[in-house]
């Protein structure tokens, strides 16, 4: 169900609002996209988008793995028709 909801239905309204000539996308992501599976070991302290990148694997759950594609799928529309910004709340 996370799957479906996080990266299918992402993929689904950046497809619609490309279809749909939407100017802008404001996506939310999650500040959990940057959790490393070996966060005891490495801990964040003031990560940002350029000292944080997106989380690979193996990942610590689900949940961070999807939230994950689903800002690359965001991301990879913005340039095209789409002009997108991506936030990752707490």
């Amino acid at each position: 169900m996370v799957h479906q909801v996080n990266v299918v239905g992402t993929n689904t309204l950046v497809q619609a609002c490309l279809a749909a000539g939407v100017q802008k996308l404001c996506h939310v992501s999650s500040s959990s996209v940057v959790i490393p599976f070996d966060l005891e070991r490495n801990p964040l302290f003031f990560a940002d988008e350029a000292s944080a990148p997106l989380a690979s694997k193996p990942f610590l759950c689900h949940y961070i793995q999807t939230k994950g594609e689903a800002e690359r799928i965001v991301l990879k529309a913005n340039g095209t028709k789409l002009p997108v910004q991506s936030v990752r709340a707490p």
